[in-house]
């Protein structure tokens, strides 16, 4: 069986680390023919401090689905044409909004004192901070709208009428999460995987799973 876990809230506490003893039981699962997948709206990249060891060689469906990692290397991504890619920059510099912007590994940054996960990003300081055009297939980007909530609706209207990418609205985050459209951690896993899994991840995502075989929305561990 395979098993689908969420990062943050799941098996992630505190934005950097994973418990030794949620680390030796996930270590556990092949043993007993089962497989673990992590899908995330982070990149690989800012998942290696959280998956130690032999954990950052399995299968990571990272950037809200935009990028597959198996055995510590890039097996897939789906990226936002570049004509969507400057519309995005293009509004962000006009309003003076904060964007990041993911490819495979590197990234992008605008206003960062307004990017409220920047804490989390490449905390094994890896990474590049590349301007914008230099980014190699952008696959995932992140507009931070606290403060500029009176242009939200605008913003989202104009992007949609390009008809080529996916916006997600986060609403305790206050941010707009925008991937190629019809990618997702859900679409991808189903992809790559089928509809063969169980899926543990926080329930306000529990939509995107409607087509998997199982949902656990409190994860609990227990011997297998």
């Amino acid at each position: 069986m395979k098993f689908v876990f969420d990062l943050d809230g799941t098996l992630c506490f505190d934005g950097m680390t994973m418990s030794k003893e949620l680390q030796e039981v996930l270590l556990t699962a092949p043993k007993y023919g089962h497989e673990i997948i992590f899908a995330t709206a982070r990149s690989y990249r800012d998942c290696l401090s959280i998956l130690e060891g032999e954990l950052k060689k399995l299968t990571v469906v990272g950037l809200n689905g935009g990028e597959v990692f198996q055995d510590e290397l890039l097996v897939s991504q789906y990226t936002i044409p570049s004509n969507a890619l400057g519309t995005i920059v293009s509004y962000c510099d006009t309003y003076n909004l904060p964007y990041f912007i993911d490819d495979t590994f590197n990234y992008a940054i605008q206003n960062p004192d307004q990017i409220p996960f920047l804490s989390n990003v490449d905390p094994l300081n890896k990474a590049r901070i590349l301007p914008v055009q230099e980014l190699n297939k952008p696959i995932k980007a992140v507009i931070p709208l606290a403060e500029h909530e009176d242009i939200r609706e605008d913003l989202i209207f104009n992007l949609n009428k390009l008809e080529c990418l996916d916006l997600t609205y986060h609403d305790i985050e206050r941010c707009l999460y925008i991937n190629l459209k019809g990618v997702t951690k859900a679409s991808t896993v189903l992809n790559h995987f089928g509809r063969d899994f169980v899926a543990l991840e926080m329930t306000k995502m529990i939509f995107l799973f409607s087509n998997m075989l199982y949902i656990v929305c409190k994860l609990a561990i227990i011997p297998i």
